[in-house]
């Protein structure tokens, strides 16, 4: 169910990209849709991810005194209930949705920075068109994303219950006389 979570999440912030990539492409002549792609690869790698985390911890904490809305991420209860899933589900595209909001509004700010940064990491494929379609769409995404699933699987996923050592000696304690 998390990976399904990621899954989803993934898809939408692909979309996200390319649609944003065009529509700033559309509206300034500085770089190619190739390279704001890229760009908004790399940032929802390295803040988007962190965004998506604060989000999730903050919707974890504001929810958890609505006892009808309160959830912990990753847990589906047991058996796993769809309606949980569906309702975890849906907290993360809004987050993911509101990630990508975030990040666009950042790109359009900081646009010359970072096309500047963009041009510089695309400079080796220049002359080499098709090599760099197939790094900024392929390589570089399976990558970064790779990267990204990893490290946001750590926060999807239900913690374990951790015990403290003391609570661990009460309970063996409890059990052996």
């Amino acid at each position: 169910m998390d990976a399904s979570k990621q899954g989803f999440g993934a898809g939408t912030t692909h979309i996200f990209n390319l649609v944003a990539a065009i529509w700033i492409e559309t509206n300034s002549t500085e770089a190619s849709a190739c390279t704001w792609y890229f760009l908004n690869v790399i940032a929802d790698v390295v803040i988007g991810t962190g965004i998506c985390y604060l989000f999730l911890m903050g919707f974890e904490q504001c929810l958890a005194n609505v006892p009808c809305l309160a959830f912990q991420s990753g847990e589906y209860g047991e058996p796993p209930r769809w309606g949980s899933w569906l309702y975890q589900m849906t907290i993360w595209l809004g987050i993911v949705v509101s990630m990508k909001i975030c990040m666009i509004g950042i790109m359009i700010f900081f646009r010359l920075p970072l096309l500047l940064f963009g041009d510089f990491l695309l400079e080796p494929f220049t002359l080499y068109p098709k090599l760099e379609l197939l790094f900024v769409m392929m390589l570089a995404p399976v990558v970064l994303n790779s990267l990204m699933f990893w490290v946001t699987d750590s926060f999807l996923k239900r913690k374990p219950v951790r015990r403290s050592l003391k609570s661990a000696q009460l309970l063996v304690k409890s059990i052996v006389p």
